[in-house]
């Protein structure tokens, strides 16, 4: 998803890409990756909100400050982060691990999150990246009735969720209990001299 998004005829197109950050050109998006890539920027991350076309994101659109910002991208998250990051070349494996885990975990202050290490949770994504598959919002499983990727090809998909080692998601179904989250309380980091 580019910046180009912002010009389609299609109003409706247009209040479904409203988003922080905003789409960037093609340009600041290998600017992006070079960044992460070199370490100057930390994590990868979704700006997950999810909205209905039929509330949030109605039309005829409202005036642009009272268009809801954001739009569902959790579930899609890790394919699209590794295809255009992993499959592209743009970063490693391990790279896209840290990106998406073990940093956030550090940087938000969740020591039991983020690692495969005795004494952690054992919170595990197996995904296979050899699966193909075409995004389409009626294959997700969010509140939202869209998807900004639809129609995007991706490589991967998520074949088992653990949660504290213990199956969550199975391809593609859900098998928690609802309300089987628990409180973590952070652990403050350490003011920084910049």
């Amino acid at each position: 998803l580019t910046s180009e998004r912002y010009a389609e005829p299609d109003e409706g197109k247009v209040i479904r890409s409203v988003i922080s950050p905003p789409l960037r050109t093609d340009g600041d998006r290998q600017a992006l990756w070079l960044g992460l890539r070199a370490g100057g920027l930390d994590l990868i991350a979704s700006d997950h909100v999810p909205d209905r076309l039929s509330v949030e994101k109605r039309m005829p659109a409202p005036p642009f400050p009272q268009i809801s910002n954001g739009a569902p991208g959790i579930e899609t998250l890790l394919a699209v982060a590794y295809g255009a990051g992993v499959g592209s070349g743009e970063i490693g494996l391990e790279r896209m691990v840290d990106l998406l885990a073990t940093t956030p975990a550090r940087l938000f202050g969740l020591p039991s999150k983020g690692a495969i290490e005795a004494g952690r949770d054992a919170d595990l994504v197996l995904f296979d990246p050899s699966t193909k598959r075409t995004v389409r919002q009626a294959d997700l499983h969010h509140t939202s009735d869209f998807t900004p990727y639809e129609g995007l090809a991706v490589d991967g998909s998520v074949r088992t969720v653990l949660l504290r080692g213990q199956p969550v998601v199975r391809d593609g179904i859900f098998l928690g209990q609802r309300g089987g989250g628990r409180f973590i309380e952070r652990t403050p980091r350490p003011p920084t001299d910049g």
